[in-house]
């Protein structure tokens, strides 16, 4: 087996332990534990607030670091207390108090934030970088037909057994992914990484650097629309359109919008180039969330929402490879730690706001203002990069 396979698998298992613990299926666990929607959005918030810090202190030493893959493997252990303690509640629901969550979820969130680092550093060492775009477009298809299956599961289970039930083993199962996950990432062969014969001369000070100064605005905004969409299950408690059954179809939905955002990816990859990509996609994200919640149904607001996921994962497989093409190698680390730090600062703040804005101005606004920040951030990428390329042209 070789590096780009173990390197295919460990991403599909790290998307396995996520979907397990984080998103729609954690919003859903913990609602139906007995959290209010104003608890769970403001305890995500906090722990975004945690990842974000994870990532600002590592993302100014990942460059220096060279033994990246062990870091990698054994930062999965990080998963284990959450994971344990989810566990535990899906045999004796009802957490009272979110505060063991708070705690736990803090330790998984730092593994999200050292993962969001340190995985763009990793397939330099493993994998022949020119590949990493159709890499990153495959591997999102693998991870998306997985999804799609632990999903489409979750739903038959729970026609035959209990919503618990399901959930303890789905917790029993991301024990078994995250094992696998820190053994696969041990294995892989580490090759030489690029030679570098000048450091940038902004390695030292990335707020001096312009591919990240430009795009510090666009990718706040695009973390806010990112965490206002990835609460779609929350969302739909609050108005009414969901609940524990159709939040499953939920999951299901977002699976089968990333398989056919990465199968339309492939089929553009070498046609289009990626800020077209972004900006298209930003436009119909705006409409579509917009729609989610205007005719207060459950098919509409579950339709919409796989519309608009479907875009925003277009999005999140052009973004990474824009970063590998436009940004210089030794700073690639702390250029990608800083923009997930811009990125999880934008999710962390549509946590905090986004229940007191439903009730402030009412749901549809605040969905349409929450899609109008992709699409600012979708204009300012698509500007950036033309501006970019005739830089290089001349």
């Amino acid at each position: 087996m070789n590096n780009e396979t173990k390197l295919h698998i460990q991403w599909i298992l790290n998307a396995l332990i996520v979907f397990i613990l984080n998103g729609t299926l954690l919003q859903t666990f913990l609602l139906e534990n007995g959290l209010d929607e104003q608890t769970v959005t403001f305890s995500l918030s906090v722990l975004q607030i945690v990842q974000m810090l994870t990532i600002f202190l590592f993302s100014g030493i990942v460059d220096k670091m060279k033994r990246i893959k062990k870091l990698t493997a054994f930062s999965f252990l990080i998963c284990v207390p959450m994971n344990v303690y989810f566990l535990w509640l899906s045999f004796v629901p009802g957490a009272r108090t979110p505060i063991p969550f708070l705690a736990l979820g803090s330790a998984f969130n730092i593994f999200l934030g050292l993962y969001n680092v340190i995985s763009y550093k990793l397939p330099y060492s493993v994998i022949e970088i020119e590949r990493y775009g159709i890499f990153t477009a495959y591997s999102g298809l693998f991870c998306g037909v997985i999804s799609f299956i632990a999903s489409v599961g979750i739903v038959a289970l729970q026609s035959f057994f209990s919503y618990f039930a399901v959930m303890r083993a789905m917790y029993i199962l991301s024990l078994i992914f995250t094992t696998l996950a820190l053994i696969i990432t041990l294995s892989m062969k580490e090759n030489q990484p690029p030679i570098i014969k000048e450091r940038t001369k902004y390695a030292g000070n990335i707020l001096k650097y312009k591919p990240f100064t430009a795009l510090i605005i666009p990718n706040i905004l695009r973390g806010f629309c990112f965490g206002i969409l990835g609460m779609a299950s929350t969302i739909g408690y609050f108005t009414g359109d969901i609940n524990s059954t159709s939040a499953s179809v939920l999951v299901t939905v977002t699976t089968i919008s990333s398989i056919s955002g990465s199968l339309v990816y492939t089929a553009l990859a070498s046609k289009v180039r990626e800020k077209n990509i972004i900006n298209f996609s930003s436009i119909l994200i705006f409409i579509s969330m917009s729609l989610m919640v205007a005719f207060n149904n459950t098919v509409s607001f579950i339709v919409f929402y796989g519309l608009a996921y479907f875009f925003l994962h277009l999005i999140n497989t052009a973004v990474p490879i824009v970063v590998v093409k436009i940004v210089d190698y030794d700073i690639v680390g702390q250029y990608s730690g800083w923009r997930m730090l811009l990125h999880t600062l934008g999710i962390s703040l549509s946590g905090f706001v986004c229940i007191p804005l439903f009730n402030l101005i009412g749901v549809f606004p605040t969905m349409l203002l929450s899609g109008a920040t992709q699409l600012v951030s979708g204009i300012a990428y698509h500007l950036y990069l033309t501006k970019s390329e005739r830089e290089k042209a001349v």
